[in-house]
């Protein structure tokens, strides 16, 4: 495991008064997904930056509960910004494995590492200072209240005074204010998360396991319990110190089943491999499902409001709780039409989809969601390859 440290940084600028005055385009929400959006306007459109402006409730460096994966899809689009996430404090995971009670798959990427992870406070306070740079105002500490277009354009109502805008994005998430107020009837899914960090000891990771202390784990034996999701294991690093993280993830698509405690899985798989969870603080918070297939944008008599996808460029790919180059497994988070949705709940069913990978103790995993997808099928841009594991049939 690789891990690399920042010098301490000043803490916030004072954030300005509001202004009243309208501008061209006004961002609701500061983490990645609003950052990112207005990084690429200034590279696609140099000449709308002084008219951007960004909005974001929280001060950075402000807490956010992420396990903080950073795939390399991600990497290559914040290098095309001109951004070096070399900068940020983080960890290397130099392999990915995914476990269904078999020997599982071993995803490797030729001379590099196959997953990095940061700290969200540090990732996105990074992030806001490099849109600072190129010129973009961010005003920190107002929480938007309402957003309401009209003919002439957009009101942004906020705990700090009205904003007037001639475009509104609505980074502030799948379930943020923006989209509460244009899509007020769209339905909102929500799943379940919880998250501990412990230290990283070499004399105690793994547990006689042979688990490596610079990889990353999806282990998905929760599944046949009526969990649909995953137990996770990532390398991590906190002010410098090495740790790991681990969590859970259920995307409740099963919650009308009986199911365990959610921390019953994650207690034991910790307790496999020599932690004991009540030793940890557990944090938790509910996850709003984001769909490609949601309405994105609500054109109003020459103004326009659009939803971010939920920063799906760079946030979904910080997040563990869609793994990255498992497509078909990313689609069961989405809020699918009925239709879709009954072969989402299928594939988590026994001898279905995913579930069936129990079978499969002395082979390598192929098939990944269902639906007859395979893992080599479910790569983005075959930036990932499956490494064959020892043994395998």
């Amino acid at each position: 495991m690789n891990t690399t440290t920042a010098a301490s940084k000043p803490g916030p600028a004072p954030t300005p008064e509001p202004s009243h005055a309208e501008n061209e385009i006004l961002i609701v929400g500061g983490g990645p997904g609003g950052l990112s959006t207005a990084l690429h306007l200034h590279r696609i459109a140099p000449h709308l930056t002084p008219r951007i402006l960004i909005l974001e409730k929280g001060h950075y460096p402000r807490p956010k509960l992420c396990a903080g994966g950073l795939t390399l899809d991600a990497e290559v689009i914040l290098e095309r910004l001109g951004l070096d996430v070399n900068e940020v404090p983080h960890a290397d995971a130099e392999n990915i494995h995914f476990d269904f009670e078999s020997k599982g798959l071993n995803v490797r990427v030729p001379k590099r590492h196959a997953l990095r992870i940061v700290r969200r406070d540090e990732f996105d306070n990074w992030l806001a200072d490099k849109t600072r740079s190129r010129g973009i105002e961010i005003r920190e500490g107002i929480t938007a209240r309402n957003v309401i277009p009209d003919a002439d354009g957009v009101t942004v109502e906020t705990d700090q005074g009205i904003f007037r805008a001639q475009v509104v994005v609505g980074a502030d998430g799948s379930n943020g204010v923006t989209r509460r107020c244009v899509f007020p009837h769209a339905p909102v899914y929500t799943a379940r998360v919880l998250e501990v960090l412990t230290p990283s000891l070499s004399g105690r990771d793994g547990g006689g396991q042979g688990r490596g202390l610079g990889s990353a784990y999806f282990e998905f034996s929760p599944v046949p319990d009526n969990i649909a999701g995953y137990v996770w294991d990532f390398p991590t690093q906190v002010k410098g110190r090495a740790m790991r993280c681990w969590g859970i993830y259920d995307t409740n698509i099963l919650a009308d089943e009986k199911r365990p405690q959610l921390k019953e899985p994650l207690a034991q798989e910790m307790s496999r491999l020599g932690f004991d969870l009540n030793d940890y603080q557990i944090k938790g918070h509910p996850i709003r499902w984001f769909s490609p297939r949601n309405q994105m944008s609500a054109p109003h008599a020459g103004t326009h409001v659009a939803i971010r996808r939920a920063a799906f460029r760079v946030a979904v790919a910080l997040s563990p709780y869609v793994p990255p180059p498992w497509r078909s497994l990313a689609h069961v988070q989405e809020p699918a039409p009925v239709r879709d949705r009954e072969n989402i709940v299928r594939s988590f069913r026994p001898r279905n989809g995913i579930a069936q990978l129990a079978k499969q103790r002395h082979r390598n995993i192929a098939v990944v969601a269902g639906n007859g997808h395979r893992f080599t099928d479910c790569l983005p841009n075959n930036s990932f390859k499956p490494t064959p594991l020892r043994g395998a049939a």
